[in-house]
């Protein structure tokens, strides 16, 4: 998910952009705490969040003008390492990534997930 947004001294300032990551983070920590309440969740900086130990989720900030910022949010929720076709992966990274599927055992609603995330980030408004 990408979400363009405008800087200006009123809402989100330059200035704040490089603890935006950190705050996006901490609100998608938020959010995955109401699906996986029995998890470890921790941010491991820059800018990833883990569960268990496994990468969940990443966060990439751009600002390709002074005016303007763009965060994406990548974010596994329902696919599940035996999707992914053996030369896309190494033995390494299936052991280093996870997604929601696979800690609940069962697909999650997408929309209701992001909506649960653009509320926790209502600080962009």
């Amino acid at each position: 998910m990408s979400l363009g947004f405008e800087l200006s001294p009123e809402s989100l300032s330059r200035d704040q952009l490089p603890t935006l990551s950190v705050t996006t983070a901490q609100s998608i920590i938020n959010v995955l705490r109401r699906y996986l309440p029995k998890h470890k969740l921790e941010l491991r900086l820059p800018n990833d969040v883990y569960a268990d130990g496994k990468k969940i989720s990443g966060i990439l900030l751009e600002s390709p003008t002074p005016q303007y910022a763009i965060l994406g949010i990548g974010l596994n929720v329902n696919n599940r390492l035996s999707d992914i076709p053996p030369e896309f992966i190494d033995d390494l990274g299936s052991r280093s990534i996870t997604s929601l599927s696979e800690l609940l055992d069962k697909e999650t609603d997408i929309s209701q997930l992001i909506g649960e995330l653009l509320n926790e980030l209502a600080f962009l408004k």
